[in-house]
């Protein structure tokens, strides 16, 4: 399967994935038993100002091959409010203008066995993480890493602190509310307003 990445001057570059097809692997069509999943390529730019961690795609964003593709995922809702992103663009077009304002989305986890998509289901055991020396080699501009729950910051700090230099572990990290529609506990007004952070570091 080839991704394809949109720089910030408009050039498309394409990546084959050798994993599996449709970014995941599955047993049978049941998304309801487990499956070995791995997480989207980085975004090739110089204008990296924040990133933006989830833990892993869930199944709707990989069948998609795009990041938060559940209907009722708030986070392209938060994008419209926060930074007048129209949710109704083209995915593409989305995530250039993210890219645009400085803001990289991406996973802590490389590869992981899951039974459907929620976080609780992953198999610790069969976790790899992104490779985040290389990345923010790339990403020399950093200001700030958020994330997008608290499953993300949990697994950043269990696999990734331990492997990258001080200079990279003392950037300024923030824990947002989930935009997962399982994360129903906090009034979505609330969870908009802790989301409003990111702007002070573009």
């Amino acid at each position: 399967m080839f991704l394809i990445l949109i720089r910030t001057n408009g050039s498309v570059v394409m990546h084959h994935n050798n994993h599996c097809n449709n970014s995941y692997s599955n047993t049978n069509n049941n998304s309801h038993h487990t499956h070995i999943g791995f997480s989207f390529l980085a975004p090739s730019t110089n204008r990296a100002r924040i990133l933006l961690l989830g833990t892993m795609p869930g199944t709707a964003s990989l069948n998609q091959n795009q990041y938060y593709g559940h209907p009722q995922n708030k986070f392209w809702k938060f994008m419209e409010l926060i930074f007048g992103i129209s949710r109704s663009l083209p995915y593409a077009e989305r995530t250039k203008q993210l890219t645009q304002r400085g803001i990289v989305l991406w996973d802590v986890i490389h590869q992981c066995s899951r039974e459907g998509s929620l976080d609780s289901a992953i198999k610790d055991d069969t976790i790899k993480s992104n490779n985040f020396p290389y990345l923010f080699q790339q990403y020399p501009q950093l200001k700030a890493i958020f994330f997008n729950g608290q499953n993300a910051a949990r697994y950043y700090k269990k696999l990734v602190l331990p492997i990258i230099n001080k200079a990279h572990s003392n950037l300024p990290q923030f824990m947002l509310p989930s935009t997962s529609p399982a994360n129903a506990r906090t009034p979505r007004y609330d969870q908009l307003e802790k989301w409003k952070i990111i702007v002070k570091y573009l």
